[in-house]
């Protein structure tokens, strides 16, 4: 059994698929539900999610094989608001003596889920 870690549970469900139509060999995706899910489901979860304006995980990578990055900047992107939009309660944090009353907002929330975002380059 081989593990191969993916950036997005789609690329892993692509990947199983060619796998088993080039080879015959089976493979499988595990994946966790999103907050679309979560909040279908009436979850009450709390993500915390640091959105740096970019693949963050994926520049080491490309500056090691390629020296540089391509790609990898995505702006801002508010995925408090994407929560939002799926029915979760969003939250927007940019400082980090901010989370703490953001997480505590979150677990007094009657939302199926919240969604906290703390943006900081690191």
């Amino acid at each position: 059994m081989r593990f191969v870690p993916v950036r997005h549970e789609a690329a892993a469900v692509h990947m199983a698929e060619g796998m088993y139509r080039s080879s015959g060999l089976v493979a499988a995706v595990l994946g966790n539900p999103g907050p679309g899910s979560a909040a279908r489901e009436n979850l009450r979860i709390t993500t915390v999610v640091m959105a740096e304006g970019s693949w963050t995980m994926e520049e080491p990578n490309e500056r090691m094989l390629y020296g540089r990055t391509f790609g990898t900047d995505m702006g801002t992107v508010r995925w408090d608001k994407v929560g939002e939009g799926l029915g979760c309660r969003g939250e927007y944090v940019e400082r980090v003596e901010d989370l703490e009353p953001a997480l505590g907002r979150a677990k007094t929330s009657l939302s199926s889920l919240s969604r906290l975002l703390w943006t900081e380059r690191i």
